[in-house]
């Protein structure tokens, strides 16, 4: 089962915070996580039909709850591995996705990808 892993050295935030922003100002946090998540995963191949098993960890300051951790990772993280080709569409036809949020230093988000085998 073909895997890869990413890891940001930063944190994506909240659920409270981004959603609070101003829709210019959230609009550029997508598009700067657009151009980590493309740097960085440039090795990974293109979904190309299939489906994926996708596992978003956040290590922060603190422990986010279930609602604020999804809603970051959603919006952010899953989106845009769309937009960028990683992943056919956000639908569970086509992803099972795992967001997990662990109180851990050095801050960072962790993306895995596996391809079914």
């Amino acid at each position: 089962m073909p895997s890869w892993k990413v890891v940001i050295p930063v944190v994506y935030p909240s659920a409270n915070v981004l959603l609070r922003q101003h829709w210019a100002k959230r609009r550029s946090q997508i598009g700067k996580w657009a151009m980590v998540l493309q740097a960085l995963m440039a090795h990974v191949p293109p979904a190309s039909g299939r489906r994926r098993f996708v596992r978003i960890t956040r290590y922060g300051k603190r422990e986010l709850d279930p609602a604020n951790a999804w809603t970051g990772a959603d919006k952010l993280i899953v989106d845009n591995l769309v937009r960028l080709g990683y992943l056919v569409d956000d639908s569970r036809r086509w992803l099972t996705l795992s967001v997990l949020s662990r109180k851990g230093q050095p801050e960072r988000t962790e993306i895995e990808i596996r391809d079914p085998s």
